[in-house]
């Protein structure tokens, strides 16, 4: 069995790491500070250090420490080039032993193409090409993803209605896949996870319960394609199982954080929490499924979750929206022509200027503390209709 590269990869945790690097520096100092206390008191006798003058400690200490500083840096930083090229050598050589492996499944093996004698064999030619295609995405960084994602594409492994690979919750994860052609794609239940899918064109494909927590799907082609019951909630680095398809059940969206008060600090995101006297800043790495400006042109969203998801300018002309949870969710200038909401939620929902019927609104299941298209909150739209939901 092929085993891919082993890749450093980030660990995402709730606590406070503190660098190795800080703890040495801070070591050093605290011994530095000792070493004074002691000169100066206990062995005030021996040390001498009442002759010493400011610059006297400046040329003793200051410029040793500045040349060992300079040292270290530069060897660091030479030690992490030798380790990233190190790792994007093993993962080039991987991606050229898949290569030549499943061009030997093709070829020799018929992987994909009908068999005169049918016989167990080719079952066995599919699940070992499937076991080495999720090896390789396990072990492969979101960069090098792309190529064996584009190859069994090309190589028709994942056509829509009659795949033979089966991509479901392979670790597609962080990739990027931006302006990538997957027309008639099956990524059925596929892990796409803070994926970059920019531009791509997917249309037709199958994204059914596809996990798209915090994808970055701007521009994206997604005319006439499935996403029933898909996850497009925002991704949490720091709690990543938070909004994750396995916990949903027991979850109540309505009191989790979908769209935060974003402000960088540092790569992260800072998020305002009331406390009991006094908002309270506390860091998060919240990432909102980006739809902006996406074409959603009769696709299919039954029971999606697009909580908190930016959808701002998105073309949603005869999509179907059935039961979708749209809680939070940026509608600003979204074309909602001849959508099907029935059931959708789209409580604290921002439809500003979207192009959306009285009727379709009369639809939903909930439309609370929304912004209406004429910038109206929705309670205060239901008076200027006498009432009339």
């Amino acid at each position: 069995m092929f085993e891919g590269p082993r890749v450093r990869k980030r660990v995402v945790t709730t606590r406070r790491v503190v660098p190795t690097w800080a703890i040495w520096i801070a070591l050093v100092i605290v011994m530095a500070l000792l070493l004074l206390w002691a000169g100066y008191t206990v062995w005030l006798d021996y040390s001498g250090f009442e002759k010493k003058t400011a610059w006297e400690w400046l040329d003793l200490v200051g410029i040793s420490a500045a040349i060992a500083l300079v040292g270290w840096i530069f060897t660091r930083k030479q030690r992490e080039r030798d380790v990233s090229l190190a790792l994007e050598q093993a993962q080039n050589e991987a991606l050229r032993a898949y290569l030549d492996q499943m061009s030997d499944l093709m070829i020799d093996q018929q992987l994909g193409r009908a068999r005169k004698d049918k016989d167990s064999l080719e079952d066995q030619v599919r699940q070992v090409a499937q076991a080495r295609t999720i090896a390789i995405l396990m072990g492969l960084d979101g960069r090098h993803k792309r190529r064996p994602l584009k190859l069994i594409y090309e190589l028709e492994l994942i056509n829509k209605g009659d795949n033979i690979l089966d991509l479901k919750n392979a670790g597609l994860d962080h990739a990027d896949f931006s302006e990538c052609s997957l027309r008639r794609a099956h990524l059925r239940g596929a892990d796409l996870r803070v994926s970059d899918l920019s531009g791509a064109d997917l249309r037709e494909s199958d994204l059914t319960e596809a996990d798209l927590r915090g994808a970055d799907l701007r521009r994206a082609d997604l005319s006439n394609t499935v996403l029933t019951k898909a996850n497009l909630l925002p991704y949490d680095e720091r709690d990543p199982e938070r909004l994750s398809p396995h916990r949903l059940a027991r979850t109540n969206l309505s009191n989790e954080p979908l769209r935060p008060r974003k402000l960088t600090w540092r790569d992260s995101r800072i998020l305002i929490t009331k406390g009991r006297e006094h908002w309270w800043p506390t860091v998060t790495e919240l990432t909102v499924t980006n739809l902006s400006h996406a074409v959603l042109v009769y696709a299919q969203l039954e029971g999606a979750l697009l909580g908190g998801s930016n959808l701002f300018h998105a073309d949603l002309r005869g999509a179907n929206l059935t039961k979708a949870n749209l809680l939070q969710a940026n509608l600003k200038e979204a074309d909602l022509s001849g959508a099907v909401l029935s059931g959708v939620n789209l409580s604290g929902a921002d439809l500003t200027n979207a192009q959306v019927t009285k009727d379709q609104l009369k639809e939903t299941e909930s439309l609370k503390g929304a912004t209406m298209p004429n910038g109206q909150k929705y309670e205060d739209w239901l008076g200027t209709l006498g009432g009339q939901n």
